[in-house]
């Protein structure tokens, strides 16, 4: 029970910022629960298309006004504060400033300004960020975390406050470190000290790695936008189950409804982002089916939908279809030809709900989808749709078709408690649209992975406008969606299963291997779902991902190992950096004399990249008083015995724990010529 405040006299500042005029849900939320703790509320609404947010926000007060887009957050706070009338804003006892960049609150702010009413403080947030370094090492000095800042009439009140405000020179950022200089005490609400290091470089951004620690351990009543955003610096700092295990823990434990934040990160999100941020993969069980709350025959609702060309592998597509549960009907396309074999084979398994449709093969297994289909679709609510693969001759080895056809039919119709598990996943997860079987790795398939648009992003992007799809696309994050089969929430394509395709819409053949409609409608599965409000996934039976997980561990050690021959890491995102552009041959062919500080592991493995590179070394540096290296590759140096000159370059060889110790050591010798990057 939470004692009854003594009554503060609050005014409230709020930056709401979205480019298309859209105040989601989770903004709405907000400002439901703010309000109740203020007497008076201004809005500020950065924005292109301000009438729409003036409109939606009139119900909290009158008070609106128009930012302009190019105004930092300082600039925007200054910009409300100067329409409030001085004598007004002096009537109260805080003044809180916030905005829309983050979800929640997952706790009641009742709570917290109670609490923080007790504080003897002249200002407060929820957590204060300790000083770290970046990449490069620049110093990211100690501040408030964004978007929630509560302010005392001690300091508002004050000449220290308007000149911090009228100065072009600060951010918010540094507004903890200005008015803690000139004396004024701060307070936080969480205390973070258990997590915080004495070494700069071991710090982190708490809100983005330690998410779910916060949320659950510290009652953290907010969960930032950015953590929703990917970033390969993640894997520098772990595996990211923060992120992953936060979001579960609100939509489980906490008060809070999770579809606010689904609504605004797939409005505003790369889904493909998001689904390796918040690792979205099912791996089910096939030989167990997961006990069910609801009772309701969920298998009455769906239909499983196969095309079928080569007859040859007719028995092994019954070998699954006769794992289908009964209550599923099961729609087959197929050529004419084949019907009545296809017929005689479903009554000899005692299969009854069955339909089979004529098709030809014009469009393949996707006009067989999209067209012959079409009628079908919408009448469930959920789909499984799948197709025959083969290689043979000129196109592969059998071996080839076989793991993909494997991959496809293992994933998506293992058991009937695979089934089962399957559409119990979907009814359990609402906004889950769309689940995909892995992305094929084998053969030919290898070069597909990470180049998963091929020569298809403009064909796909102009199928989604035709189609009225507006979705975050981006030529460098293609699809983790690549295969025709999956199971779908049919709402979730109903973009795709109502627009009216015909068999002429599709290349004749002989196929062409890409660049056609078809390529583009196999890619486009996921950012449809998206659009309707839904995200998608990856599932895989148990049994597979034993052997999927094994497979990838393999190749990732070998590239891992030929790559090392060639460029120096020790994370992911070195290595990423190492892609990218490392500078590292301009670096050295400024400078005559070139020397590796460093003579272990990374030394040497940098030692070959540079002879590779054509580019010479004059030895290796260690710190005096260290042992002298013996039996090594180059001359090794004490740092007392290298010349500071304008001709000298140093390549510091050292993981990021190790570097600002070194760079101060050079430094003070002052050697200034210096290349380093975290590896």
């Amino acid at each position: 029970m939470i004692p009854p405040m003594k009554q503060t006299n609050r005014i409230g500042v709020f930056v709401l910022s979205d480019e298309t005029g859209t105040v989601d849900d989770s903004d709405i939320y907000l400002l439901d629960m703010v309000k109740e703790n203020l007497s008076c509320l201004y809005i500020g609404c950065r924005t292109k298309r301000f009438s729409l947010l003036q409109e939606t926000l009139q119900h909290y007060t009158t008070d609106i006004y128009q930012l302009a887009n190019n105004l930092t957050e300082v600039e925007c706070y200054k910009f409300l504060l100067e329409k409030i009338d001085q004598k007004h804003l002096y009537i109260y006892d805080e003044l809180f400033f916030f905005d829309n960049s983050f979800f929640g609150p997952f706790y009641g702010l009742q709570e917290i300004f109670f609490k923080m009413q007790e504080k003897n403080c002249d200002f407060w947030g929820l957590l204060c960020q300790d000083k770290m370094v970046d990449e490069n090492w620049n110093d990211i000095d100690q501040h408030l975390c964004g978007g929630f800042l509560a302010v005392r009439s001690s300091l508002f009140k004050t000449l220290d406050f308007i000149k911090f405000f009228n100065s072009s020179c600060y951010s918010m950022k540094s507004f903890l470190n200005y008015f803690c200089e000139l004396g004024y005490q701060f307070e936080t609400y969480v205390d973070i000290k258990q997590y915080s290091s004495a070494l700069l470089q071991n710090n982190l951004d708490y809100e983005r790695y330690l998410s779910y620690e916060l949320i659950h351990d510290l009652k953290y009543p907010i969960l930032k936008k950015s953590c929703l955003k990917i970033n390969d610096k993640d894997f520098s700092y772990g595996t990211g189950e923060s992120i992953t295990n936060a979001m579960k823990y609100i939509d489980e434990y906490l008060p809070y409804n999770i579809d606010l934040i689904w609504e605004s990160i797939l409005r505003k999100e790369n889904i493909v982002d998001l689904r390796n941020l918040l690792h979205i993969n099912y791996i089910l069980p096939s030989r167990i089916r997961y006990a069910r709350e609801d009772k309701n025959p969920i298998c009455k609702k769906a239909v499983v939908l196969i095309h079928l060309y080569y007859m040859d592998l007719l028995d092994e597509v019954f070998l699954y279809i006769d794992q289908i549960p009964k209550d599923i009907d099961i729609i087959i396309t197929s050529l004419e030809k084949n019907h009545e074999m296809i017929w005689n084979k479903a009554k000899s398994i005692g299969r009854e709900n069955l339909r089979v449709l004529p098709s030809g093969n014009r469009g393949r297994d996707i006009a067989a989808l999209l067209v012959t289909a079409k009628p079908y679709l919408l009448q469930y609510e959920y789909l499984c749709f799948l197709h025959d693969k083969k290689t043979s001759g000129d196109s592969g080895a059998v071996t080839v078709g076989k793991s993909f056809r494997y991959m496809i039919w293992e994933n998506l119709l293992k058991s009937e408690a695979y089934i089962g598990n399957i559409l119990d996943t979907f009814d359990r997860n609402p906004r889950l649209g769309f689940l995909s079987p892995p992305e094929p790795y084998h053969a030919d398939h290898f070069h597909v992975m990470g180049n998963e648009w091929t020569t298809n992003y403009k064909i796909t992007k102009g199928l989604l406008d035709m189609l009225g799809v507006r979705v975050k696309l981006h030529k460098d994050k293609g699809p983790f969606a690549l295969s025709s089969s999956f199971w779908c929430r049919t709402k979730a394509l109903k973009k795709l299963f109502q627009h009216s395709f015909a068999y002429e819409d599709f290349p004749t053949e002989p196929l062409p291997l890409d660049g056609t409609i078809s390529h583009a409608i196999e890619r486009c599965f996921i950012f449809i779902a998206q659009y309707e409000g839904y995200f998608s996934g990856i599932v895989e039976n148990e049994e597979y991902t034993a052997m999927h997980i094994t497979d990838m561990q393999r190749m990732l050690s070998k590239v891992i190992c030929l790559e090392s021959h060639e460029k120096y890491f020790s994370s992911f995102y070195g290595l990423c950096s190492m892609f990218v552009n490392d500078g590292l041959s301009s670096f050295c062919e400024k400078y005559k004399n070139i020397y590796i500080y460093g003579a272990g592991a990374f030394g040497h493995r940098l030692l070959n990249v540079l002879k590779k590179r054509g580019i010479d070394v004059r030895g290796f540096i260690i710190s005096d008083g260290q042992k002298m290296k013996e039996n090594i590759d180059l001359r090794c140096y004490y740092l007392s015995q290298v010349l500071v000159t304008e001709n000298t370059g140093i390549v510091i060889a050292a993981t990021k724990k190790y570097q600002n110790e070194i760079l101060q050591e050079l430094r003070a010798k002052g050697h200034t010529n210096l290349f380093y990057k975290y590896i």
